[in-house]
């Protein structure tokens, strides 16, 4: 007979730039406490580029698989960790992936990152890749198709603005009334995601006006 602790559906929770796991850890603490099962996925995120860490993270993905290919497999991101996440789904997506979500991700780019990349940006090359100039990287990675993913944004966030955190193929949209590194600490964060890998989708009023006017605005930009 399957034990409880096996029926239970998977997590892997990814943090961000310049963070660890001590950043994600009250997220996994509150994720465990409504039933499942949280692997969180540390990584150096300052010194390599981001192809290099997503491979890192492609690897677990797949060594997780492997012990369990049964059990859903979801993924709450955090920031950078949903840039990860696309590049990975392009080139892996298991059949027990669930659903992702993803908390405060420059999915346009982020423009704190390009104002501070000609500084920092040799000594910490992701800062590069996810700034929003037109010429940045950020605009070639992958847009993972036929995964369910929500997005959730901080309207006070001066990491990455509301419009960029948007993607064409985003299942669900939704605003709360804080900044970047907060968005990892609100009770109704942990609310929404569990409702989303649940459901597909926010519980709620979804910013859905802005969500369409945000995405015919980037789709109309030259890249």
């Amino acid at each position: 007979m399957e034990t409880e602790e096996k029926a239970r559906d998977r997590i892997v929770v990814v943090h961000g730039l310049g963070a660890n796991n001590g950043t994600t850890w009250l997220l996994s603490r509150r994720l465990r406490a409504r039933g499942y099962d949280v692997t969180q996925f540390g990584y150096p995120s300052l010194f390599q580029s981001i192809e290099g860490l997503a491979e890192r993270f492609e690897a677990r993905l797949r060594r997780l698989v492997e012990q369990d290919s049964q059990r859903p497999l979801h993924l709450v991101t955090h920031s950078m960790g949903g840039i990860l996440t696309r590049i990975v789904l392009g080139k892996f997506q298991p059949e027990c992936l669930g659903r992702v979500v993803m908390l405060g991700t420059p999915n346009q780019g982020s423009h704190a990152a390009r104002k501070v990349a000609p500084y920092f940006g040799r000594l910490c090359y992701p800062l590069v890749q996810l700034s929003d100039a037109p010429e940045s990287v950020i605009h070639e990675v992958n847009i993972p198709q036929n995964v369910p993913i929500g997005i959730i944004a901080g309207t006070r966030d001066r990491v990455v603005e509301l419009s960029a955190t948007h993607l064409p193929v985003e299942s669900d949209h939704h605003t709360v009334p804080t900044g970047h590194g907060r968005l990892l600490l609100r009770i109704d964060v942990v609310e929404q995601v569990v409702h989303f890998l649940q459901n597909g989708t926010f519980s709620g009023n979804s910013d859905s006006t802005a969500q369409q006017e945000a995405s015919e605005t980037h789709l109309a930009k030259p890249v």
